[in-house]
């Protein structure tokens, strides 16, 4: 699900099965450091300039689906 992890970005190759796609970020204790709506068609790219580094979980919820992957922030 994430192709690239770089300071400023995530990029994602998730293709939408609804158009209700929301998102959120956690740390390694489980807080939510982002969240919000998901729009596959105008862009494949989340920000995460403004998280410290560290290992995260993304959790992107399409409809009934959740898929989560875990990534570090170098």
């Amino acid at each position: 699900m994430i192709t690239t992890v770089n300071k400023n970005d995530l990029e994602l190759d998730y293709e939408c099965q609804t158009s209700q796609v929301s998102f959120s970020i956690a740390d390694f204790g489980g807080n939510v450091m982002k969240r919000g709506d998901y729009n596959c068609i105008e862009s494949n790219k989340l920000t995460i300039e403004e998280l410290p580094k560290g290992t995260y979980t993304l959790c992107i919820i399409d409809g009934d689906q959740l898929s989560k992957s875990r990534f570090e922030k170098n």
